[in-house]
């Protein structure tokens, strides 16, 4: 935080963050989700989805494609199944021990879908990168950035793009 022109900031910040699902394959569990590991703060080495600040002059989408090509290795702007959507937003306030404010997000949710068997590598501003089911990510309570939230964010990805596609988990 300290020397983080991000930290301490006196307004909030525009972030996207990338919803990255995939086909298992399986009957069930039949979507997985890829996480990251965070290599800076805020939640240094907490896993979250990929994502970032949105530059200026750059759409939702643009910011999308690019944080999970520069985390992932993965471009959703060519491979994924449903055109790349952002479907919700979520808060992201972190206040330090004496209650100032640190870091203010809204953060803008982007859902992908890309082919089973996709492989995601670490990039830019991951230290590491991995895909989980659902199940497997409720299971991640101290590993996980603001897991409740990034519970209900997988949730309501998922919904979203079942709605448009309701076959395309199927094997």
């Amino acid at each position: 935080m300290e020397g983080d022109p991000r930290g301490y900031a006196d307004k909030p910040m525009v972030g996207v963050g990338v919803v990255i699902m995939r086909p298992t394959g399986q009957q069930e569990p039949n979507v997985e989700f890829c996480l990251t590991q965070r290599g800076h703060e805020p939640a240094k080495g907490k896993w979250s989805f990929p994502g970032g600040r949105l530059r200026l002059g750059e759409t939702l989408l643009q910011c999308a494609a690019r944080e999970a090509m520069e985390e992932t290795a993965l471009d959703i702007a060519g491979t994924s199944q449903v055109q790349p959507m952002p479907f919700t937003a979520v808060d992201s306030i972190h206040k330090d021990q004496e209650g100032k404010i640190v870091y203010h997000y809204t953060i803008v949710e982007v859902a992908a879908v890309l082919p089973r068997g996709c492989v995601a590598m670490a990039g830019s501003d991951a230290d590491d990168v991995t895909w989980k089911t659902f199940a497997q990510m409720q299971m991640m309570k101290e590993e996980m950035a603001e897991q409740e939230a990034h519970l209900k964010v997988a949730q309501n990805a998922l919904d979203c793009v079942l709605k448009l596609n309701p076959q395309i988990f199927q094997i």
